[in-house]
């Protein structure tokens, strides 16, 4: 009989107790690993030992491919927020929004950007989304977006994802495309 025994530290970051902006959640079940930044749209409200399924995704994708952890962001802040239906982001992020983005993105191995084809369906969410790769663009040797080998730029709930990530390096220049952040990635074998 063999016993194999895992354990996870967690850590979320909110903006006060009523935890109506979650700024990061970090998970890390082995600190000698590679460790990734994983920016993508919006917080649920799980925190802590509980996880909704984007999360636990993240978690077992990266586990497979070699990482020891993870600090997720998002492109907004504000806990459940509903990105399909904005109008505007007022109040959806806030400096530490972006502060966080940051430190995440400088203490990471891999950068990976996964808000999907979000961007692509909505001014709002696309002007957001060319925001945080302008302030990420000196990191641009580290980000990274999910593929499924044929398409990248995709969401952890993309249904082809859900077993197997394969990560594509973005080509990230000084000159961020405006607009429609979707489409700037190839797959290259």
């Amino acid at each position: 009989m063999v016993t194999e025994k895992a354990s996870i530290t967690i850590e979320s970051v909110f903006d006060s107790e009523s935890k109506s902006h979650r700024y990061s959640l970090k998970k890390v079940w082995n600190d000698k690993l590679k460790q990734a930044a994983v920016i993508s749209i919006a917080p649920s409200s799980d925190s802590g030992v509980s996880a909704d399924l984007t999360c636990q995704l993240i978690q077992n994708n990266l586990n497979g491919l070699g990482f020891g952890g993870f600090v997720l962001t998002n492109l907004f802040s504000q806990v459940g927020c509903d990105f399909k239906k904005l109008k505007n982001t007022d109040g959806l992020h806030n400096k530490d929004t972006d502060k966080a983005i940051l430190a995440s993105c400088e203490k990471a191995d891999t950068i990976i950007i996964c808000w999907g084809g979000t961007s692509s369906k909505s001014k709002v969410i696309a002007k957001r989304a060319e925001e945080v790769v302008k302030m990420i663009t000196k990191y641009a040797s580290k980000i990274h977006f999910l593929s499924d080998g044929t398409r990248a730029e995709l969401h952890p709930l993309t249904p082809a994802l859900r077993h197997h990530w394969q990560l594509v390096q973005a080509k990230v220049t000084k000159d961020v495309p405006a607009g429609d952040w979707n489409g700037s990635v190839e797959v290259v074998e």
